[in-house]
């Protein structure tokens, strides 16, 4: 490939390469093996909807209830490989297999890349391979990672084949095809990159006519792209030019590098460090031993890196958009580099530095992955009760792994939150359909919310976990853990169980309100809601219809509501009411979204805002309510 020398590593060289790959192989595998499960962001977002998706047909495990299976036209990277494995292995041994063929396509996607360019690069192909512990891996963006990897070999056989031969260019089609439909955006660029190298290789006088042949090559590519586009019905316009929504330089810097591979200031800024480095110096100092295809890699690294620092972070309905373009980033800056035009003392001080840098990720990735197994052993420890359930779940999870919530770069993952999505987990191994599950994207999502599903219980906001994390960090108040638990646990009426992880302290509110236990140990409980009775006499029957609001005091959002009849005869029972500290408020039913007065049909007594409270259900399980006459 326009190189110097076309020989490949000699003896004791060849050696101590093959001695670090397999060092480097044998450390991210048991970097995975060595642990039951690896927490990541949105990993078990997909563990559950692919387990969902294969097994709807099993009976009592209430999938089939609520879902359906997906067709999705791309996003299909990690069913291709889990999905299998699923099929035959307990789920746990399933996502383990699966990250090990995600890594492997990576490291040794990394050398072949390498060694196609040159034979004498797969020192740089080696450093390449041990980034394959990366940020996108840890928020569990899978498919992403293996379209990227699978990238790897697309570039690959893009640079070797002989693009005049129509065998080749159908090939290479179909590969960038495969690619779209594991993920469409890596495909995407891959697939721009791809093409360029196969015009830089071809003699200057043929450029054009390669050039017009690339184009049908990428078609079927850019038809599932239009395909996804029209299907996916969400927009993708901006957010807008602020503080969350788009960096400004510095920002973009110090985030972006640390959004790529992740860690400590050695681990992020390392490997880019590095490969800015070989990328001044082939620019500087070796321009002329450049090839045409190493400057087109060089040109996709620097606009990709510009990319990735300078676009906007988030695009409605696509979060993280600007640091999906730093994994092609720096694969392309630090493969440009013509290790083989450089003497034998600079090559050999090249070739330690990427064998140090091949060791030193994933060794720090076990490390890192031992941590975050200790600090998720304790919420994952009621995954292998026999428990069965075929409702809708709710995972409350009070402390999941928040660290710096206000300064994401001072973070070793920014942005990961290991245990955040622990609901999904528990409905993978016992069944049910857990809140805020990715459900709802034909173009994207394994399965979909059937459109005869029962009705899913209302569930709060898991943002309230950040300001919950910023309170109780200022100390200011010290109920502030009671008021989120409270709010947390006031939606728990409605739904099979609730999947709670926090604090042991947090169990003793749940269970005044009413809670009671299948598990409960550590900060970790399965508790399934009972409540207190609570009924409502109104004496008379009502001469309008009325609706009862109920709310968890001293909360004072509203849990429920429940119509009256006009004319009901006789105490109405409260459903969903918990026990403990709560308000009621009675308002003639239609007027309570139209600006009615709070005092519209209240009971006497109630306050300024139409509520009566109760100090404790259980000493009060009979509220005895007379019309206001106004």
């Amino acid at each position: 490939m326009g190189t110097e020398t076309g020989e490949g590593l000699r003896g004791r060289e060849r050696g101590a390469f093959a001695l670090l790959l397999a060092a480097s192989v044998a450390i991210a595998l048991a970097a995975i093996f060595a642990f039951d499960y690896l927490p990541t962001h949105d990993g078990p977002q997909h563990i559950y909807a692919i387990h969902a998706k294969q097994h709807l047909g099993d009976p009592g495990n209430g999938y089939a209830r609520f879902l359906e299976a997906g067709r999705p036209l791309t996003a299909q990277g990690f069913a291709a490989i889990f999905g299998p494995f699923d099929q035959v292995l307990s789920w746990r041994d399933a996502y383990r297999a699966a990250l090990a063929c995600m890594l492997l396509a990576w490291i040794f996607g990394a050398a072949v890349l390498a060694h196609v360019l040159s034979p004498q690069r797969v020192w740089l192909g080696l450093a390449l391979g041990g980034a394959g512990f990366s940020w996108s891996l840890y928020m569990g963006f899978f498919s992403f990672y293996v379209a990227t990897a699978f990238g790897l070999w697309v570039l690959a056989f893009a640079a070797a084949c002989d693009f005049d031969r129509a065998t080749s260019r159908a090939g290479l089609a179909a590969l960038l095809l495969v690619q779209g439909w594991l993920h469409i955006f890596p495909a995407a660029l891959t697939g721009a990159v791809a093409l360029l190298l196969c015009v830089a290789k071809s003699a200057p006088d043929a450029r054009l006519r390669t050039l017009l042949r690339a184009v049908p090559v990428g078609l079927p590519l850019a038809l599932l792209a239009l395909l996804i586009v029209m299907g996916r019905g969400e927009q993708t316009e901006l957010l807008g030019r602020d503080a969350s929504s788009w960096q400004s330089q510095w920002t973009g810097i110090a985030l972006g590098a640390k959004a790529l591979l992740g860690g400590p200031a050695w681990r992020a800024f390392g490997l880019p460090l590095l490969a800015a480095a070989l990328l001044a110096t082939a620019l500087l100092r070796m321009r002329a031993r450049l090839s045409p295809c190493d400057g087109v890699l060089i040109a996709a690294g620097v606009v990709a890196a510009v990319a990735g620092f300078a676009a906007p972070l988030h695009l409605i309905g696509w979060d993280f958009f600007s640091l999906r373009f730093l994994p092609l980033a720096l694969a392309c800056s630090l493969l440009a580099f013509p290790l083989e035009g450089v003497d034998e003392r600079t090559r050999g001080f090249v070739a330690t530095v990427c064998a140090i840098v091949a060791l030193a990720n994933p060794l720090w990735a076990f490390d890192y992955n031992r941590e975050l197994d200790r600090v998720a052993k304790p919420a994952l420890q009621a995954l292998d009760l026999p428990l069965e359930r075929s409702g809708p779940r709710l995972a409350v999870v009070m402390d999941p792994g928040l660290a710096a919530v206000d300064d994401p770069a001072s973070t070793a993952m920014p942005f990961a939150v290991p245990l955040l999505n622990l609901g999904q987990l528990y409905a993978t191994a016992q069944g049910g359909f857990p809140a805020d599950t990715f459900a709802i994207s034909p173009a994207t999502h394994q399965v979909l919310i059937r459109d005869d599903a029962p009705a899913f219980p209302p569930y709060p906001d898991r943002s309230f976990v950040f300001s919950l994390a910023r309170e109780e960090a200022e100390g200011e108040r010290s109920d502030v853990r009671e008021k989120f638990a409270s709010y947390a646990a006031s939606f728990g009426a409605g739904f099979e169980d609730v999947v709670w992880f926090g604090r042991p302290e947090d169990h003793a509110l749940l269970e005044a309100r009413g809670f009671t236990f299948d598990h409960r140990e550590g900060g970790l409980a399965i508790a399934r809601f009972m409540g207190c009775p609570l009924t409502v006499d109104f004496g008379d029957p009502p001469r309008r219809e009325l609706e009862i609001e109920l709310g968890w005091f001293p909360l004072l959002e509203s849990s429920g509501r429940q119509r009256v009849a006009a004319s009901a005869s006789g105490p109405v029972e409260l459903i969903g009411a918990p026990c403990g500290p709560v308000w009621l408020r009675v308002r003639t039913a239609g007027e309570v979204h139209a600006g009615a007065s709070t005092r519209s049909g209240a009971c006497r007594g109630a306050d300024a805002e139409g509520r009566v409270v109760l100090r404790d259900t259980r000493a009060t399980p009979n509220v005895r309510c007379e019309l206001d006459a106004g």
